[in-house]
């Protein structure tokens, strides 16, 4: 009986260690407010948008644009582009 407790453990361990992190944005970063916006002006400055594991989902027209989309959760401007 106490080794399955033990094993249980264990396994319930090693299934929380998988889990991602989220990462930190890097310096510079725009954090997308909440709640997500409902309108944007149509100003041309690409953005590039990231989850918040750091991976890129796509090139915006603005940060506006791009917090406006579902898993975006910071931006940074094309041109800082540092991922």
């Amino acid at each position: 009986m106490l080794r399955s407790i033990a094993l249980l453990g264990g396994l319930a361990a090693l299934a929380t260690g998988c889990a991602q992190q989220a990462v930190a944005p890097p310096a510079g970063a725009n954090l997308c407010p909440e709640p997500r916006p409902q309108a944007c002006t149509m100003e041309y400055r690409p953005a590039i948008g990231y989850d918040k594991n750091g991976k890129k989902v796509g090139k915006f027209g603005n940060a506006c644009h791009a917090c406006g989309q579902d898993g975006v959760y910071y931006t940074l401007p094309e041109d800082g582009e540092t991922r």
